[in-house]
């Protein structure tokens, strides 16, 4: 069992397999944190595009 923010986290196998396990984990929510922080900066920038237009307003 692994504590972390709060929560308990249960891995099957020994030492060796859990650092593997919580490695892939780690590595997994890295890349989706990366690809939610550019879908963000997709989105802010459509938004900002078309917020100056009043006629475009209504797509952002």
């Amino acid at each position: 069992m692994h504590i972390e923010q709060q929560s308990i986290f249960e891995y099957s196998g020994n030492y060796s397999s859990f650092e593997i396990q919580r490695a892939t984990k780690l590595s997994q929510q890295q890349s989706m944190f990366g690809n939610q922080q550019l879908k963000i900066e997709h989105l802010q920038s459509f938004i900002d595009h078309f917020k100056a237009k009043a006629s475009k307003a209504k797509q952002a």
